[in-house]
């Protein structure tokens, strides 16, 4: 392939008013592909230089205005003026970067939700997920004080695919008495993208993607710092994280250092014994960003210790005991300190992210290596019962060709490893090892007023597990499974007006069994049951067909999606006939994974009414019918 050599091109302008023409100071410009931008300064003015001979995808926003983005081809040099229009309702995220192609909110068929950074400062939620489920269409199951796993249009644990910077999280998200390993400070923008979204990422995203991006590189030339703080008076929360940023004629360099912990929460009538936790996380960034493109490399470091909660009580005096069978004081349940039961997980993550243009063409790399530990201390702090390494490679390559005619395409492939290994003395999931590969090609045509879309996506996953014998008895059978799946969408956008447009959106799901659903044999503590897999499941598939509208104006906004999804061969557990097993002195009610069809259907619809600029209300609705 030819590539020519690329010289950076100047980019430069005015950003205005458009109803009185006056400058707009401060306003930002952005080029998500090439995560570059600026703002402009007094006299509305900004520059941008060494920008890439291609084209891109431009978004200008500014607090108290509706924001604007347009395809810019930057083969030569660009002198604009932008207009932006005064709204009191603020949509100013109308860049999606969780699908193959970067673009406008209204020119996305898929349904999906942005929540900006000071939205989830706002929310006051003690864990990044809690933060965004309030969003329409989202909510979370929790198990704990600092544990919430997302769930969207009721699908959850491990049909819900969570993306940080590009990299698919990967730590055991099977398991429901624990959240993803991800520092709730670090995200600048969380995107949700509802139903389906295996066409790009492959097994796992059948019930859809949770991105989250990270903080914006601030301009050649300046340097952020960001100290932030939260505090909940129940069980007396505490979080602090500091960042500083800085980034000199392209080269950029971050780092970010958080923590969090809290003390038994409290209801109306006690406190809860062992509900408490801890958590730390680091990260550093290094960049460039040149005329070529960008590479930014992250190494994330993140720990907790979670306690979890028994319930046991003293039978003369109702008070929750502890591991030994005492009374607890009024010290521990104030301590911040697990006792036991208690897990402890540790994740690290380094992974690269890449966009190098090509003359009119370019390339997404996306490379990533994680280890999470994750051990479940039963009888003796230090001393894992359960102790599960997760250690994951990840790859993408994404190439976009030429943009011609207001079509644009995208070819990926993307692989996944994984190996998982026991090393405590209980188990629940045997070692095993994991190799996914996926194909896809997509394509995108973008009309003045429409948009048309339509992908396809091939996807091999290998799984093989060891047989286990412990003292006499088989733990585990071992045994060697292949899924394949062919998946894809196909979808379309209508704009009428400035105020009004529809969407519709048919995708087909893939996700093929999880380790525990196919092997579990074990006490899955946290959750007090007995799991027994079933090595003869079949890989999930489904269909969901979407159907949305938004009007938008200056002083209210409206937004209605409707669904149906119809999940082949749903995965589930269930107890039978109350069937028990004894383990030690405790016994545990026996669940077993089965298979059956699902179907799926509702809707969502906000709506936002902003009169004057310091009143704002709004309303969220939505609904789940399962069948």
């Amino acid at each position: 392939m030819y590539a020519p050599i690329i010289f950076g091109q100047q980019f430069s302008g005015l950003v205005v008013d458009r109803n009185t023409g006056d400058n707009i100071p401060g306003a930002t410009i952005y080029i998500p592909d090439l995560k570059r931008g600026t703002m402009t300064d007094q006299q509305g003015q900004f520059k941008l230089s060494g920008i890439p001979k291609s084209i891109f995808l431009v978004q200008v926003k500014m607090l108290g205005y509706s924001g604007t983005s347009s395809m810019i081809d930057f083969s030569k040099e660009v002198h604009l003026q932008f207009e932006l229009q005064t709204s009191s309702v603020e949509h100013c995220e109308v860049i999606i970067t969780g699908s193959a192609f970067t673009s406008d909110r209204k020119r996305t068929s898929v349904a999906v939700s942005s929540i900006t950074k000071k939205e989830l400062q706002g929310s006051g939620a003690p864990n990044m997920i809690e933060s965004i489920a309030q969003t329409p269409g989202v909510s979370a199951l929790t198990t704990g004080a600092g544990i919430a796993k997302p769930v969207i249009r009721g699908l959850g644990l491990s049909r819900v695919l969570v993306m940080d910077k590009g990299i698919r999280q990967e730590g055991q998200q099977w398991g429901e008495e624990h959240g993803p390993e991800i520092d709730q400070f670090g995200a600048e923008q969380i995107e949700i993208l509802k139903g389906p979204s295996s066409l790009q990422y492959g097994s796992d995203a059948l019930g859809g993607v949770i991105n989250i991006a990270a903080p914006v590189p601030p301009a050649s030339g300046q340097t952020n710092i960001e100290l932030n703080s939260m505090y909940a008076t129940n069980n007396k929360l505490l979080g602090n994280s500091f960042m500083a940023t800085t980034n000199h004629q392209g080269f950029i360099a971050r780092i970010r250092c958080s923590n969090k912990s809290a003390s038994s929460f409290s209801t109306p009538v006690e406190k809860v014994y062992n509900s408490c936790f801890n958590e730390s996380s680091g990260e550093l960034m290094l960049g460039l960003n040149k005329s070529w493109g960008f590479s930014h490399w992250y190494i994330t470091s993140w720990n907790s210790k979670i306690g979890l909660t028994e319930g046991i009580r003293d039978s003369l005096t109702g008070q929750f005991i502890d591991s030994k069978g005492n009374c607890v004081t009024e010290s521990e349940l104030d301590s911040r300190t697990p006792a036991l039961p208690m897990q402890q997980i540790s994740h690290f993550k380094a992974c690269n992210i890449s966009n190098v243009v090509l003359g009119q063409q370019q390339i997404k790399l996306r490379t990533g290596w994680q280890k999470n530990r994750r051990q479940e201390m039963e009888d003796t702090i230090g001393v894992p019962a359960k102790d599960m390494s997760l250690q994951t490679f990840t790859g993408d390559v994404i190439y976009y060709p030429l943009i011609n005619d207001g079509f644009e395409s995208a070819i990926g492939i993307s692989t996944m490893l994984q190996q998982n290994t026991n090393y405590g003395y209980n188990y629940i999931i045997p070692d095993f090892t994991s190799n996914t590969n996926g194909v896809f090609t997509t394509i995108k045509k973008n009309l003045k007023t429409s948009t048309l879309n339509a992908g396809i996506r091939f996807d091999r996953r290998n799984m093989n597990w060891n047989t286990l014998i412990k003292q006499g008895d088989t733990i585990f059978n071992g045994n060697n499974r292949n899924f394949n799946a062919i998946t894809g969408s196909i979808g379309m956008t209508h704009s009428f007006n400035q105020h009004l447009s529809i969407k519709f959106n048919a995708g087909r799901g893939f996700r093929a069994p999880s380790a525990p659903e196919l092997t579990s044999n074990g006490v899955h503590d946290g959750t007090f049951r007995y799991e027994i897999g079933n090595q003869n499941l079949k890989a999930e598939t489904s269909l969901q067909i979407d159907l949305g509208m938004e009007y938008e104006a200056n002083f209210i906004s409206v937004s209605v999606a409707a669904f149906i999804n119809k999940v082949n061969d749903f995965i589930y557990f269930s107890q039978e006939n109350n069937e028990q097993i004894s383990v030690g002195q405790k016994s545990y009610p026996v669940f077993r994974y089965k298979q059956g069809n699902a179907l799926l259907k509702g809707g969502e619809m906000s709506i936002d009414f902003h009169p004057v600029t310091n009143v704002h209300f709004q309303n969220s609705f939505s609904m789940v019918l399962g069948d």
